[in-house]
Formats: C-alpha cells, structure tokens, sequence
C-alpha cells in the first residue's frame, strides 16, 4: 500500500495488515478468530468452574484418571500394529492449567486485535493486563511430572507475557513479581543454546523494566554478541534479525540515544513484517510487542520516540497508571491448588 512516505519510511499499515482487518466476505476466516477467540475465553471460564479446574498433579494422579493414546509398534514379523500406551501425568492434562494457557493465548491475541482494528487502547490493555495475570498464576502451577516437560509454560521463555504486564501499565508489584517468577533458575533448565538466547532476551527485558540499567547493559550486550556470532555461521545466514535490533534498541534506551533507537526500532519493526504483502492462510503479526515495550521504556525515560505504526503505535508507548482491580479474573471456582493446599519446598 502507499501512504505517501517515502520507501525508507515505515507505513503505517502494510498490505497484509490492511487485507487481514478489512470488513470484506472474503476475510471472514481471518476476522472471524476474534470471535472465535473470545467463545473460546467464555469456554474456559466454563471449564474453570469444575471442580478438577482446582486440581494438581497429585489430585490427578489419585484419581486414576488415564490418558491413552494409540502407539506404532514393529513385530517380530516386520508388521506394525497400534498399541495402547498412556501419557504421562504432567500440567498439561490438568483442567485448570490448560483453561488458564489457553486464555493467555486468547487474551493476547484479542489485545492485539483489538487496538489493530479499533484502535481501542484501553480494551487492548485489559487483554494485555489479562494474560499476563493468567501467566502468573501458571508460574504458581507446582511442576512434578519426573520429565518436567510444562517448565516452558513458567520459564523466561514466556518474556512477552511480561511485556504485556508493562504495556498494559500493571502494577508495578505485580509486574516485578512475574519478572522473579519467570527468571526462577529451576524455570530455566535446557538446552544450553536454547536457554542462554531465550535468558539474555528475558533479562534485558526484566532489568530494564526495574531500572537495573548495569545488569541490563550486560544482558543486552551478551544477547548482542550472540546475534553475532550466529550470523557469522553459515547454517544461520537466514538469522532473523529481530534479536540484533532488540539488542540495540535497549542499548539505545540504556544510552539515550534517540537516533538509535528509531533505527533499532524501524529494523524490527521491518525484520517482523517481511515483504509486507499477503500471504494466503498466513495472518501478519499485528503488534510488535518487543518494539512497544522498548519505545515505552524509552518515552518513560524522556526520550522522543518517532515510529508510530498500527503494530509499534504511540498510544501504547504512553504510560497511564491503571487500576485493574474492577476486572473479573479467572479462577479456578474451588481455588488455585497452592490456595486448598501447602507444598513443602515449593
């Protein structure tokens, strides 16, 4: 689409956003997950009214409830047959942990959505503030599968989570206390490649949330010589580069630099678009989470921020202390496993 900018600028909307929010028969598919969504938010309150909503892994495990599915096996004769085999038992098989994932899936896509289409910050920020209470009370979750495959779910992995917490302008308690929750080093078990990304990402974001600018710095020029050295690999030649200019524009917010950082800003911004053009049974992203909270931590510290596109818009950069306390959250009806029992060492 042409707004007039010039090419090095940054249109406000690009064709794929533009085709995926227009009001067309045609785009029903597309539009039409909104509503999906938020039918499928009314049915996780539903499921949340059960009583097996407030259950763990040792009332799962008392109940004797099972989980199976079928499973290939090779005979003797070179034949395969199905085998019944059982899952498990781990967090994703709760009733009250699935509800509360997916309504972190579903409240961030309608905040997205829903200042994309209407333009409705205050609403936007509700979903945003929703998912990430969701995310916090996941991260209470008690984890006792033997294989600890939910970790992921509580770990820094979930950084944008957090971001939402601080878009939506939370409280400053509640978004410090998932900052903690998400840097748990029992949280962050894996692969050591996997986890030193996903941590420089997630403490230069958490740090620079709670003014800590030394240690953010330091995370921040690890993530950035990281990105680095990956891009020097051929196998990584393809490297997204989201992470480098994530990098740079919280080094530029750490530094004041207002120059680079709507250089930063405009290069992810760029990076997450693509082409730009409409690509068939593929939605475009419509909030830059990253690039918000960094221009929002840079207006916060005095500097001029100059990008304003649907998906890094100024409305969100602009802090308005909110009190949320008049929403419905969603909870389990019998109460949260931690809030019916104490757990020793955790």
């Amino acid at each position: 689409m042409s707004d007039g900018k010039s090419p090095g600028e940054l249109p406000y909307l690009t064709e794929a956003q533009e085709d995926y929010l227009r009001d067309r028969e045609e785009s029903k598919k597309y539009c039409n997950v909104f509503n999906a969504d938020l039918r499928r938010i009314e049915e996780c309150w539903a499921e949340l009214e059960q009583p097996e909503a407030s259950w763990d892994i040792r009332d799962l495990r008392a109940s004797g409830k099972q989980f199976p599915y079928p499973f290939p096996v090779q005979g003797a004769d070179y034949k395969w047959t199905m085998e019944t085999r059982y899952k498990v038992l781990d967090n994703t098989l709760l009733v009250g942990h699935q509800a509360m994932d997916h309504l972190i899936s579903c409240y961030s896509f309608c905040g997205d959505y829903a200042f994309a289409k209407w333009r409705d910050t205050p609403k936007c920020k509700e979903y945003f503030y929703l998912a990430a209470y969701c995310q916090e009370k996941l991260c209470h979750w008690p984890i006792e599968d033997p294989y600890r495959v939910t970790m992921e779910f509580v770990s820094i992995h979930r950084i944008i989570q957090f971001m939402m917490a601080v878009i939506a302008d939370g409280e400053e308690g509640f978004i410090r206390q998932l900052g903690e929750m998400l840097m748990l080093p029992e949280h962050n078990i894996g692969k050591p490649a996997v986890r030193k990304h996903a941590d420089t990402v997630g403490r230069t974001t958490i740090y620079l949330a709670h003014g800590e600018d030394k240690k953010a710095r330091r995370a921040a020029e690890q993530l950035l010589a990281y990105e680095e050295k990956r891009k020097s690999l051929k196998s990584q030649k393809n490297r997204p580069l989201t992470w480098t200019c994530y990098a740079q524009g919280a080094l530029a917010v750490l530094d004041g630099d207002e120059e680079e950082l709507d250089t930063a800003l405009r290069g992810y911004v760029r990076a997450l678009r693509g082409t730009g053009k409409p690509v068939k049974d593929l939605a475009p992203y419509l909030c830059a989470h990253y690039a918000v909270f960094l221009a929002k931590m840079a207006v916060r510290r005095g500097m001029e921020v100059t990008v304003d596109t649907v998906d890094c818009p100024k409305e969100l950069m602009t802090t308005v202390l909110t009190d949320y306390s008049y929403l419905d959250l969603p909870k389990p009806k019998d109460g949260f496993p931690w809030e019916r029992k104490r757990y020793d060492g955790i």
